[in-house]
């Protein structure tokens, strides 16, 4: 089911109500409401306005904010301008004044499911006429679903309807070719670049085509066209058997590159196993002091008392 209405969402707290004069009269916890009477407002900057609604939406793990409190917070930040509070269909609303100072920004914003107030006028964009989200490009594609250019001999200025229609033409000629393009166009010559090599086998062929498939199916970039030359050329190296049996490999690990059997799945390779370090007597530069000493038991320079 479409989205019809808007609803709670990520707001923009502008910085600036820090400062505001206007909030700064209010209560404390009129200030802390201010906030989250934003948070809980849908794209129109409205809800319900009534204390047990406001309360349980915005206050609902704030033990001090009883339904008077909130009552009188509420009736704190109408009486600053901050919000406007009225009834509408038997409905107690609240509608944020400022709302489009600080929400103007919003990708898309829906129709609200309550009536706005008197001299206030909703801002509905981003979605089109079945509330669906979309630009005023998707409306348009959706009225022109063959997305031929429409044109008039008034468009065209000195241009004559018959050169306009050859413009049509033209226009339908390129969104053709551009439908029958290929996604990637670097792996179109992979073929040409492996014909009269080592790689040249129907068994690699099909090995290849897996691969990138399997490249597809783990949502991989496509290659580029000098990357794709340096992988062909690394397989190359391998010759056609062991090129197949890196790429089955490959495929088997779900790796995203070709490693060989036996390799580590990754691009860097192994670090050689540093040597043992010297012990005492196989370095001829090592001294002991110790060893220089006649007495074992002593340090070297130290006086035995008799």
């Amino acid at each position: 089911m479409s989205k019809r209405f808007g609803s709670p969402g990520p707001r923009v707290l502008d910085p600036d109500l820090c400062t505001s004069p206007a909030l700064g009269a209010c209560a404390i916890g009129a200030q802390l409401l201010f906030d989250r009477l934003i948070l809980q407002a849908d794209d129109q900057g409205r809800l319900l306005g009534s204390v047990v609604m406001v309360r349980s939406r915005c206050l609902p793990m704030v033990e001090t904010a009883t339904p008077r409190r909130v009552e009188s917070w509420i009736a704190d930040l109408a009486a600053c301008g901050l919000i406007q509070k009225y009834t509408a269909d038997e409905t107690e609303l609240i509608q944020i004044v400022g709302w489009w100072d600080d929400q103007a920004g919003m990708r898309r914003a829906y129709a609200s499911k309550w009536s706005a107030p008197g001299g206030w006028e909703d801002r509905v964009y981003g979605v089109t006429e079945d509330n669906r989200p979309g630009t005023l490009a998707v409306r348009a594609a959706k009225a022109n679903p063959a997305g031929k250019v429409q044109r008039s001999a008034a468009d065209c200025g000195e241009i004559t309807a018959p050169a306009c229609a050859s413009a049509d033409a033209s226009a339908d000629a390129s969104a053709e070719e551009s439908a029958a393009a290929p996604p990637s166009a670097s792996t179109l010559d992979w073929q040409n670049e492996i014909r009269g090599g080592p790689l040249d086998t129907d068994e690699f062929r099909t090995a290849f085509a897996g691969w990138l498939a399997h490249r597809v199916e783990l949502r991989v970039k496509p290659y580029k066209s000098r990357a794709l030359k340096g992988c062909l050329s690394e397989l190359a190296s391998m010759g056609s058997a062991g090129a197949v049996e890196a790429i089955r490999h490959s495929i088997a690990k779900n790796y995203q590159g070709i490693y060989p059997p036996g390799g580590n799945g990754h691009s860097q390779a192994r670090r050689p196993t540093p040597p043992p370090p010297p012990t005492v007597s196989d370095d001829p530069h090592f001294k002991n002091p110790w060893l220089n000493v006649e007495n074992r038991g002593h340090a070297a320079g130290e006086r035995e008392i008799s």
